[in-house]
């Protein structure tokens, strides 16, 4: 998160119970934060209060996997009698957001366990009536806030490059927010076993309910060869549905034997078929993502393992590449193929922006090389 740098300027502070908060300036990022409000200590007026925050491309978030500005006004008012509530509009003028790849096992914490005859934490005891109390208390709050980004709202990582348009509206209570609306793709492309797709369609749909569950509707299209496959994910969010389709029409086990190998179901090796099988169960059982290779990474203990496609120019053919944090900022990756090519990569971070590449493969080519990679 990043700093947020005020400079306060209070006129009138107290005018008999009231508390009057004239002006107040802040800076977010490159952004401008401003806000005016009063609080009554007064019972009769049942010790209200408001304040009114207008945003001019404040960052509010700034981290490795979301970077966002928000402009717009926010009304914030409470009361004794009605409670709280927060209204207004704000707008995304860009949003970055990108998937990470967590490679740290979770551990969970239990909870409720302690030794036979052991007292529980006073601390303890306190911190859990603490937290009860906030949740009572951010449960009445009530929200209606309408969010819209006619652009500039990009989703990127683990394949996917796309830019969204976004119109919500998010009511409901501040520990139970309530989400409508939808958010509606402007270009965008998916890389999947070194194959691009273009996405033409994507829509989600936010319909309500706690915990968010949008609708989804996308689909994406690639040449492969003399077909032309589209990948269709729909259903909901907690369980997509992915389905494989082509043109000329072709069964998905042949569509999926021609995106990851590059040829016809009738000629995979027994290792592919596997491979093959195990990518259309996931597809059938709706599985922790699209990952097919997902299980035996994790049994095997390395950080990433995927398909790569066929390089005609190196004599690459389809090919397996395994890879592995050696170090916190040190990457190396090994891709081979039933051809006998065999190459070695390793990446080194030197700062966030800036990697080394060394390659090296057992066709005699060899090369290190800078990467600048920066988002805009």
């Amino acid at each position: 998160m990043i700093p947020l740098f005020l400079q306060l300027m209070l006129m009138d502070i107290f005018d008999q119970s009231k508390f009057f908060l004239d002006k107040m300036t802040g800076k977010a990022g490159k952004g401008t934060l401003t806000a005016k409000g009063y609080a009554s200590f007064d019972a009769a007026s049942d010790y209200d209060s408001a304040l009114n925050i207008t945003l001019d491309k404040a960052t509010l978030a700034r981290a490795d996997e979301m970077k966002s500005t928000v402009s717009g006004n926010l009304d914030i008012t409470s009361n004794r009698k009605d409670g709280g509530s927060i209204k207004g509009k704000l707008k995304l003028p860009e949003t970055r957001y990108r998937f990470i790849m967590d490679n740290k096992e979770t551990v969970h914490d239990l909870s409720g366990v302690k030794r036979k005859g052991q007292v529980e934490d006073t601390a303890a005891h306190q911190t859990k009536e603490s937290s009860a109390s906030a949740s009572m208390l951010a449960s009445a709050w009530k929200l209606d806030i309408r969010i819209s980004a006619p652009d500039q709202l990009f989703v990127a990582g683990m394949g996917l490059e796309s830019e969204w348009e976004a119109d919500l509206r998010v009511r409901g209570t501040a520990t139970a927010p309530n989400i409508t609306g939808d958010m509606r793709v402007i270009r965008g492309t998916y890389t999947f076993a070194g194959r691009r797709f273009d996405i033409d369609h994507g829509e989600i749909q936010f319909t309500g309910g706690n915990p968010p569950n949008p609708a989804l509707d996308i689909t994406a299209e690639a040449t492969v060869d003399d077909i032309t496959a589209t990948v269709k994910i729909g259903g909901f969010a907690n369980k997509p549905e992915i389905t494989f389709s082509s043109s000329p029409s072709l069964a998905q086990d042949e569509i999926l034997s021609r995106l990851l190998f590059g040829s016809s179901v009738t000629s995979l090796s027994a290792v592919q078929a596997v491979q093959l099988a195990a990518a259309l169960n996931t597809l059938r059982t709706g599985g922790k993502g699209f990952d097919p290779l997902d299980k035996l990474r994790s049994v095997i203990g390395i950080d990433r393992l995927r398909v790569v496609g066929a390089n005609s120019s190196t004599g690459q053919g389809t090919s397996l590449a395994a890879g592995k944090y050696l170090f916190k900022n040190v990457y190396m990756e090994v891709i081979t193929d039933t051809h006998g090519f065999t190459a070695t990569q390793i990446r080194i971070s030197l700062t966030r922006t800036l990697s080394l590449l060394s390659e090296a493969s057992s066709f005699g080519s060899s090369n290190v090389s800078l990467r600048y990679s920066k988002d805009y």
